[in-house]
């Protein structure tokens, strides 16, 4: 059984694309050119890692905190499905999946040239504590945090998500800032490394916009989106525009005008959000 069992994620993780880009080799923008030092540890900036650091341990045994230790142990495929109501996958929806994996591809092989060259050390390994997850992370302590890969990534999936579907970029880009700020809360990162992951992620969509290969499979990706939504696409958009205008609440069910940090509730379910940049 172990065996086939194996042999099936074998099958079904071999689906996915890793390998394809926009950029060919040695056009993609070199993060190590435009992103900034990471802060020393003497610096002010570096002051906001270490407040935002300590803020996170606080809240790891808190709602706040189980969400993103729930999310790290997810695909960035896959934590987009709630926001935006369906699965993206290789097989039920190759061109939407194709359009944000090939930029996310290209967005991870810079994150990790430039955390090679940056070489930052992680918060919990900087000051010898466990991570939110220390099971899953028992060998990360060799590897580099600026900028983040994870961060990177989701920051890739929610521009391309944005672009195809406008009318839910608000949402998106907001899970994509709560999903960055888990990567805080559980120790993984600084606030700097996951800053850094949105300037890498968006620099690199902006380049990518005026590409042949992205604006071809932009297209095919529209032409597969709309298949899905045209039958509904007045009633989903009304939809769109109730739910949206709908209010939020607390956790203690509180109205909440302007939320900030933390954990809040809109249509009924439950959602993170961080302090705008």
């Amino acid at each position: 059984m172990l065996v086939a069992m194996m042999c099936h994620f074998t099958a079904s993780y071999s689906q996915f694309d890793f390998e394809t880009t926009y950029f060919a080799d040695g056009e993609c923008p070199d993060g190590t050119k435009f992103l900034p030092e990471p802060p020393a540890l003497a610096s002010s900036s570096f002051y906001d890692d270490f407040y935002y650091y300590q803020w996170g341990k606080t809240v790891r045994d808190t709602e706040l905190g189980e969400v993103a230790k729930e999310q790290d142990s997810q695909e960035v495929v896959d934590i987009y499905t709630d926001v935006i109501g369906f699965q993206i996958s290789p097989q039920g929806t190759p061109e939407i999946y194709k359009f944000c994996q090939w930029l996310c591809n290209d967005v991870h092989n810079e994150n990790k040239h430039s955390r090679n060259y940056f070489q930052r050390t992680r918060p919990f390994v900087q000051f010898n504590e466990p991570s939110a997850i220390p099971e899953n992370y028992e060998d990360k302590g060799q590897s580099w945090g600026y900028p983040s890969g994870h961060a990177a990534r989701s920051y890739a999936y929610a521009l391309t998500l944005s672009c195809l579907m406008p009318q839910k970029s608000a949402e998106i880009m907001d899970f994509a800032e709560s999903y960055a700020l888990g990567r805080v809360i559980c120790g993984h990162h600084y606030k700097s490394d996951v800053d850094a992951s949105f300037r890498l992620a968006t620099t690199l969509f902006a380049s990518a916009v005026g590409l042949p290969k992205f604006l071809t499979q932009l297209e095919n990706a529209r032409q597969e989106y709309a298949s899905m939504i045209e039958p509904t696409e007045v009633k989903t958009t009304k939809e769109e525009a109730v739910r949206l205008d709908t209010p939020i609440y607390d956790l203690s069910g509180r109205k909440m005008s302007d939320p900030q940090v933390g954990v809040f509730i809109r249509n009924g379910k439950k959602y993170l959000k961080m302090l705008s940049r």
